[in-house]
């Protein structure tokens, strides 16, 4: 999947191929469901 949303080539970083708020969408809105890594990062540090 990285290489699907990122090109690397010989640079250390890389550039982002898809945009993020596209893949972070619902699938019902035709992303990938995969959600906001923040928003879910912050619910889990929550619940401790």
């Amino acid at each position: 999947m990285p290489d699907f949303l990122w090109e690397r080539g010989d640079q250390l970083g890389g550039e982002h191929l898809v945009n993020w708020d596209e893949v972070c969408r619902p699938k019902i809105q035709r992303g990938l469901g995969i959600g906001k890594i923040r928003d879910r990062n912050k619910a889990l540090l929550l619940k401790l």
